[in-house]
């Protein structure tokens, strides 16, 4: 492909590692100046979804159907959203410990049957969980994929300008230092 060729440059925008999601955007960001075209930026659980969405075979047994995205977010927690099959929010980008995932799944989609991609959601949930043992192969989902940003890049879930998006403070904090009192005024 020719740079030519490149009319958008689309971006994970998160949740994720600090220093990882600010390289990526820069890197875009960047790429996007030089070729002057625009970066667009989506949801890095959203592009799972989407991906899962895209790829269920799965019959429901008369609930409405939720597709959701977990990553892991390392300190035993993991990133969680849950999507309907329009990828409307049904639970928002949330922090969850993984030992309690699967209650707090079960709890907050109680009215859905439901599917989950990301390789977290491999880790940490039972298959028995997984809409009565009926996980497919999801082993290609489970990170969020270019081709899957490259699709959703003209849609409602892509952002002009894309910022990270974090949903734990940073670990970097300037140290409390005692008063000085030869550069302190009082």
């Amino acid at each position: 492909m020719a740079k030519q060729e490149i009319c958008t440059i689309v971006a994970g925008t998160g949740p994720g590692s600090f220093t990882g999601l600010r390289a990526g955007l820069a890197l875009a960001t960047g790429m996007g100046l030089g070729l002057g075209v625009p970066v667009v930026g989506v949801s890095s659980l959203v592009i799972l979804a989407s991906a899962l969405r895209r790829r269920m075979t799965v019959a429901s047994d008369g609930k409405p159907l939720a597709v959701s995205a977990v990553l892991d977010a390392r300190r035993d927690e993991a990133f969680f959203a849950a999507f309907d099959q329009n990828l409307e929010p049904l639970v928002a980008p949330c922090l969850v410990r993984n030992a309690a995932l699967a209650a707090f799944i079960e709890e907050q989609l109680a009215e859905y049957d439901w599917l989950a991609a990301g390789a977290a959601a491999r880790t940490w949930l039972p298959e028995a969980r997984l809409l009565n043992a009926a996980w497919h192969d999801v082993t290609d989902l489970a990170f969020p994929s270019a081709h899957e940003a490259a699709l959703l890049a003209r849609s409602k879930h892509a952002t002009l300008d894309p910022l990270p998006f974090y949903l734990r403070d940073a670990d970097a904090k300037l140290p409390v230092l005692p008063r000085n009192p030869l550069t302190s005024v009082d």
